[in-house]
């Protein structure tokens, strides 16, 4: 076993016969990220990536770190997949998609540098407090004319659910919605999986039967 140790951040290789072995990298306020990002909070966590909320300190203000989680590290697979999911982000210019700025790796680990967009998932919103009516059509209707010019640019997002829609309030009510994580994203002129891709208590009937 190989450890690297970078500022108050460790990085452990974990080597096992016969796999291409495994990173763990653990992330703490503070620490810098090549040499331009400065760690203040990991806001969220998802299938394929752990996002930290960081300050750019060369411009001087906050940002979304999204990174690829420790155990795909050394996965070529979900490598592509993360690398495909920040390019049709950056192709799908939209209100109600959280803009991509960069894409890089450190330490062998890709991330994704994104706009920070502070709020809660619509997961976490509906934990806190019951919606009006007013609220769900105002979020409803944001989010369909988002998908509506992703589908016109013949991107299927694939993933659509409560935690990866995030919600900005003022006053106390909801104002604003953007979507999340594109790891599922697809071209429909690339569509040609065959198994069900998705969360599964959120797939259309399309998505389940193929």
């Amino acid at each position: 076993n190989e450890k690297k140790t970078t500022g108050k951040s460790r990085l452990i290789f974990l080597a096992h016969p016969g796999n291409y072995g495994k990173y763990i990298m653990e992330l703490v306020p503070g620490q810098i990220v090549a040499e331009k990002y400065s760690i203040e909070a990991q806001v969220g966590e998802g299938a394929n990536g752990v996002v930290y909320r960081a300050r750019d300190i060369i411009l001087g203000k906050k940002i979304a770190l999204k990174f690829l989680r420790s155990e795909y590290i050394r996965n070529l697979s979900q490598r592509r997949r993360f690398l495909k999911e920040a390019r049709i982000a950056v192709q799908f210019v939209h209100k109600g998609v959280v803009p991509v700025r960069e894409v890089n790796d450190w330490h062998d680990s890709l991330y994704i540098v994104m706009d920070y967009h502070p709020g809660k998932t619509l997961k976490e919103l509906i934990a806190s407090r019951p919606l009006s009516f007013s609220e769900v059509a105002l979020l409803s209707e944001q989010l369909l004319h988002c998908l509506q010019e992703a589908h016109q640019k013949n991107l299927l997002h694939r993933d659509i659910k409560p935690s990866n829609l995030m919600v900005q309030e003022q006053d106390g009510k909801c104002e604003s919605m953007q979507i999340l994580d594109f790891g599922l994203a697809i071209s429909q002129n690339d569509f040609q999986e065959k198994l069900p891709t998705g969360t599964l208590h959120y797939m259309s009937p399309e998505q389940v039967f193929g």
